[in-house]
């Protein structure tokens, strides 16, 4: 900042130094409180992880309730690992207008899917190719990083604390909504069924186990969620939050746990929990899409960043890191010949407020509007309602800015009416400043004296906006958070509105506005001009500094916000100069 040589200043000038000072400082602290830089991701090394908190190693006594460990003397060994086959395409599941799932010879998952034109990967304005969501193992794109942000969720059973593997054989599989798969061995019967959900990016799922041996042995039922975190996708600037950053995710209670690879690190080597019992639904989601499970019985969901919980069986890609969340459905003795069969439901698709509603149970706690929930549920349906009414999102965003300024503008008028009556008693306030400096009791007496007079507070003006910051603040948390504005087309250069203006025009236009609204601000006359320049000048290219790299979708609500602000502004100095 350019300094200039500055005149002698008042008692009072380093009290409003202080005061400037204090709320550049809260601004900051509120803008960390939302949007913090979040910690880099380092690829982890599985071997230096204790024991103790690595989900591989997890006691089934540490999951679920308390169970014997297997006899395995009176158990059947297993004879159905060596050998086997790399997965391959068997067969897809279709719903023609949404997603598409493939499975594989391992009976598990193989590629997920989304086939709405929203989500679609656009390699030019006219060509695009279906949005892969999940893939079963990593698969990296010529230009760098994964062609998918999630590998796909399995369900992986133990015969005797040892995963179950082999060759899968296709036994129903008709039609595109459903197909069933059965693994046989000498000791162990395995019958995967999945059935897609039309029109709700879910598949339902049943896995029913059959001890084949003539002694009982002990059965245990995996699902488990999976994704590769990106080191250089998950790292985000001070004003530009990561679009790509995963997180593991568990409903348990009333509590949603939410953890990035980092904080899951973090909790390892402080000994903070990473298990959690009662929970409803659990998996990996992003800022827009999530990949999770849902159980009909409530479940011990587990964070990991062991690699071995991913279950590659390869080595990690260089610069990612492990992320999983997983939980066992069943885990007992089963005596020979038993069936246990589990059920339980995947969901793969975008965090949309009607879709992740409509599961059971709900999964509408995914979408992370922080504190102010009840409003930001409300504003994101407001903003469904304009975009039925005119299909465009941009318009949809301004019509909202517009509806919640409407709303506050009582409260806003009565803002300006305050900082206005401030203004005009600033004289009398100087000469009484001026006439009682040596004597601070008076001086306050008769200060009071005068805002009475006038009916005016200091705080008076304050207070609208204490109200109205939590409306704002709802409103740009949705923003923010819906996934309705990923490759939401607005006009001309905006085709996405989840991501930043690519030529900077709108974040250039709107610090124009906040300069121009810094300018119409009242101002004390007694404010030394270093100060003034600090909030008039300083403020608004700052603001617009940190727009540059925010998402165009909320540059577009900041900057409609700032115009309708200059344009009320200029409404209230006008009619309270009529007035005067």
């Amino acid at each position: 900042m350019r300094r200039t040589p500055r005149r002698k200043r008042s008692k009072d000038d380093p009290k409003q130094l202080l005061l400037s000072l204090v709320a550049v400082v809260v601004f900051f602290s509120v803008w960390q409180q939302f949007f913090p830089p979040p910690v880099p991701v380092a690829p982890v090394d599985s071997s230096k992880q204790e024991a103790p908190n690595q989900l591989s190693n997890l006691s089934v006594e540490k999951i679920v309730s308390q169970v014997a460990t297997p006899n395995i003397q009176n158990s059947v060994p297993i004879q159905n690992k060596a050998n086997l086959k790399p997965a391959q395409k068997l067969h897809t599941l279709r719903d023609q207008k949404r997603f598409e799932v493939v499975l594989n010879t391992h009976g598990e998952l193989h590629q997920w899917a989304i086939l709405e034109s929203q989500y679609r990967h656009r390699s030019s304005e006219t060509e695009s190719t279906p949005y892969v969501l999940t893939n079963y193992q990593p698969s990296l794109k010529e230009e760098g990083g994964l062609e998918a942000p999630f590998l796909t969720p399995m369900i992986e059973v133990r015969l005797n604390n040892e995963p179950v593997h082999g060759e899968y054989q296709l036994v129903s599989g008709g039609d595109e909504n459903k197909a069933s798969f059965v693994l046989r061995t000498p000791q162990i019967q395995i019958s995967k069924h999945f059935e897609i959900i039309p029109n709700e990016y879910r598949v339902k799922t049943s896995v029913e186990v059959q001890n084949l041996s003539a002694n009982r042995a002990h059965i245990e039922v995996r699902g488990i969620t999976r994704a590769l975190q990106d080191s250089n996708a998950s790292e985000g600037g001070m004003f530009s939050p990561p679009l790509n950053l995963l997180e593991s995710v568990c409903a348990y209670g009333d509590e949603l746990e939410r953890d990035g690879a980092s904080s899951v690190q973090s909790k390892i080597a402080d000994k903070d929990p990473i298990v959690f019992s009662g929970a409803r639904w659990y998996g990996v989601d992003s800022r827009y899409f999530m990949n999770s499970i849902s159980v009909n019985k409530t479940v011990s969901c587990a964070q990991s960043v062991d690699e071995k919980s991913l279950r590659l069986g390869r080595p990690l890609p260089l610069g990612f890191s492990a992320l999983s969340t997983e939980a066992v459905l069943f885990s007992d003795f089963v005596n020979s010949q038993s069936k246990v069969q589990n059920e339980l439901t995947f969901y793969g698709g975008p965090k949309k407020m009607e879709l992740l509603t409509a599961s059971e149970p709900s999964l509408s706690e995914a979408i992370d509007f922080g504190i102010f929930s009840p409003i930001c549920y409300l504003m994101l349906w407001a903003l469904g309602f304009f975009y039925s009414v005119l299909p465009n999102w941009g318009i949809a965003i301004i019509l909202l800015t517009l509806l919640v300024k409407v709303i506050t503008l009582p409260l806003t008028i009565k803002q300006y009416r305050s900082m206005a009556v401030m203004k005009k008693i600033q004289p009398e306030l100087q000469v009484l400043k001026e006439k009682y400096k040596d004597d601070a009791m008076r001086m306050q007496q008769e200060t009071m004296a005068l805002y009475k007079k006038h009916g005016a507070s200091p705080l008076s003006g304050c207070l609208p906006m204490l109200v109205m910051m939590p409306i704002y603040f709802a409103l740009y948390r949705t923003i923010y958070s819906a996934v309705e504005l990923y490759q939401a087309h607005f006009f001309a250069w905006l085709t996405d509105l989840s991501m930043p203006d690519p030529y900077f025009i709108t974040p250039v236009v709107l610090a124009g506005l906040m300069f121009l609204q810094a300018q119409l601000q009242p101002t004390n006359n007694a404010m030394d001009p270093a100060q003034r320049r600090m909030l008039t000048t300083f403020m608004p290219l700052m603001f617009g500094g940190m727009m540059l790299f925010l998402p165009s979708g909320l540059v577009l609500y900041i900057l409609v916000n700032t115009g309708l602000g200059i344009v009320q502004q200029k409404w209230s100095q006008k009619a309270m100069e009529a007035q005067a």
